[in-house]
C-alpha cells in the first residue's frame, strides 16, 4: 500500500485540472505550476488513515493568471464496515450522495470539487476554509451551538432521517469499548499519585459509580429522538465564516440522539482547552441555550427536558470515550509530553483543567440521574 506523501506525489494533473476547473468555476482553466503541503487538522489529522493535503499554485485562464488553493483529503483504506464508526469511506459516501451540498440553517461543509478513486485510497476535493475570527469568543460558540441546533432539528421536523447502510449507528456506544480497560488502572495502581492529582477526593468513585450506569444511560439516548449528527463538531473542526459556521471532517457522521452535537462540542472544545476552565459554565450556559434556540428556529416544539436529558447524558458518556484513549497517558508520567503535544499546554496546566472538567461533569451526571428518573 502506497503511503500518503506517495499518493500526493501521484496525483493525475488532470485529475486535479478538474478540480481547479470546478473551484474556478471556468473549464478553460489550465494549471501553470502546483506544489503541495500535508496539514493537519482535528484530532491528529483525521481518522484512520485519513491525511490533508493544501494543493496550490497558479492557472491560466483566457488572458489571466489566477492563483488557487484548494485542499486534497486522502481516505486510505481502513475498517470496510459501513455502520462502523471508523468506517474508511464514510466521507466520501456523504459527499457523493449528496448528503452535504445543502445543510439547513447556518451550518455547511467545505465544497466538493470532485473525487478521485486511487487504488485502496480516496482523494475529496475540497474548498479550502479559512477562519474569520480567529480566538472565538463566547458568542461566537453560542452562534455555532444555534447553527447545530438548526441543522439538528430539520431532521426532527419533516427533513426525511437518512438511512444509508454507510451512516455510523450509535458512536458514542462503539466509542467506549475499551474504556472498562482503562478504567482498571485506577483500581489495579492504587498507589500511583497520579490518580489523586487527576480525580482528587471522590473523584475516582465518582467515575466509577458512573460506569456502573452507563448502559442505562447510553440506552436512554436510543430512546431520545434521532437526527442526523456530525459526532465530531468541536472548535478544530469548526470554522465561522460571517453569519455561518463551517463543519470540516464528516467522517463520523450518521444518527444519533438530539443534543449529541452540542455534546461533542462542548466537551472535546473543553477538553483540548480552547475555552478556558474560568469560562466553562458559561460556556456551557451559552451553548445550550443556543442550541435550543437553534431546535426551535427549526420548528421543533418537543419537550424541553429531552434535550437536557440528551445532552447531561452525552457530555459525562464522551468523557468515558476520552478516557479511554488518554487516562494511560495521564497516569504516566513517561507520557505526558503526548499530552502536552496534543493539548499545547504544559502539563500542569492540563492536570488542573482536566479536574476542573471532573467537578463540571459530574454536576451534569447528577442532573441526568434526575431527569432519567422523571422521564424514564
Amino acid at each position: 500500500m502506497q503511503s500518503p506523501s506517495e499518493h500526493a506525489k501521484a496525483v493525475d494533473m488532470h485529475i486535479l485540472a478538474s478540480a481547479v476547473q470546478h473551484l474556478l468555476n471556468d473549464d478553460r482553466a489550465a494549471i501553470i505550476h502546483h506544489q503541495h503541503a500535508q496539514i493537519h487538522g482535528g484530532f491528529g489529522g483525521g481518522i484512520g488513515g485519513t491525511a490533508v493535503y493544501r494543493f496550490s499554485g497558479t492557472a491560466q485562464v483566457g488572458d489571466a493568471v489566477r492563483e488557487w488553493s484548494l485542499i486534497g483529503k486522502l481516505l486510505l483504506r481502513g475498517d470496510d464496515t459501513p455502520t462502523s464508526t471508523h468506517y474508511w469511506r464514510r466521507e466520501a459516501e456523504a459527499y457523493h450522495a449528496g448528503l452535504l451540498n445543502d445543510l439547513d440553517g447556518g451550518l455547511r461543509a467545505p465544497r466538493c470539487f470532485g473525487m478521485t478513486e486511487a487504488h485502496d485510497a480516496v482523494w475529496i476535493w475540497l474548498e479550502e476554509i479559512g477562519d474569520d475570527v480567529g480566538q472565538w469568543p463566547l458568542a461566537r460558540y453560542g452562534l455555532t451551538a444555534r447553527h447545530l441546533g438548526q441543522f439538528n432539528g430539520a431532521y426532527l421536523t419533516g427533513s426525511p432521517l437518512p438511512d444509508d447502510a454507510w451512516l455510523s449507528q450509535q458512536w458514542i456506544r462503539h466509542n467506549m469499548i475499551g474504556t472498562e480497560q482503562s478504567l482498571r488502572l485506577l483500581t489495579d495502581m492504587p498507589d500511583n499519585p497520579l490518580i489523586a492529582q487527576v480525580l482528587p477526593g471522590d473523584g475516582v468513585a465518582r467515575v466509577l459509580r458512573l460506569w456502573d450506569e452507563h448502559q442505562h444511560f447510553l440506552d436512554a439516548l436510543d430512546k431520545l429522538p434521532q437526527t442526523l449528527c456530525h459526532h465530531d463538531a468541536f472548535r478544530r473542526n469548526l470554522f465561522a465564516q460571517g453569519d455561518t459556521t463551517v463543519a470540516v471532517d464528516w467522517g463520523f457522521v450518521g444518527i444519533g440522539a438530539v443534543a449529541e452535537d452540542l455534546a461533542a462540542m462542548v466537551w472535546v472544545t473543553l477538553f483540548f482547552m480552547e475555552v478556558s476552565s474560568a469560562d466553562i459554565h458559561e460556556f456551557d450556559r451559552i451553548s445550550y441555550d443556543s442550541y435550543l434556540t437553534g431546535l426551535r428556529d427549526a420548528g421543533w416544539q418537543g419537550d424541553e427536558r429531552l434535550v437536557r436529558l440528551g445532552y447531561t447524558i452525552a457530555v459525562p458518556m464522551r468523557r468515558f470515550v476520552t478516557l479511554w484513549h488518554d487516562l494511560p497517558k495521564f497516569l504516566d508520567a513517561g507520557r505526558h509530553h503526548a499530552l502536552e503535544a496534543m493539548m499545547q499546554h504544559p502539563i500542569d496546566d492540563i492536570i488542573a483543567h482536566f479536574v476542573k472538567l471532573d467537578h463540571f461533569t459530574a454536576q451534569l451526571t447528577n442532573e441526568a440521574r434526575e431527569l432519567y428518573a422523571t422521564l424514564f
